[in-house]
């Protein structure tokens, strides 16, 4: 797993704040249950981007890369 945090954007009253997910060897199941964690959480999120890759050594598994964005208030 790689996490890596993007610059935050102002877009009015709001900052949007992004972080590249990359995750490897998921099965399809994982993943749905890791975007309906998203789907539930107390902050709104989004998924800006999804790429997913069958994997060579295995098909029944998946990498990922995503981006997930977070809006939050200006202070």
């Amino acid at each position: 797993m790689c996490i890596r945090d993007r610059s935050p954007e102002t877009r009015g009253e709001f900052i949007v704040d992004s972080v590249e997910i990359k995750l490897e060897k998921l099965t399809l199941k994982q993943l749905l249950e890791l975007l309906l964690g998203f789907e539930g959480a107390a902050t709104p999120m989004q998924v800006k981007d999804l790429y997913l890759k069958q994997r060579f050594d295995d098909r029944s598994l998946l990498d990922s890369t995503m981006t997930i964005t977070a809006l939050r208030r200006a202070t």
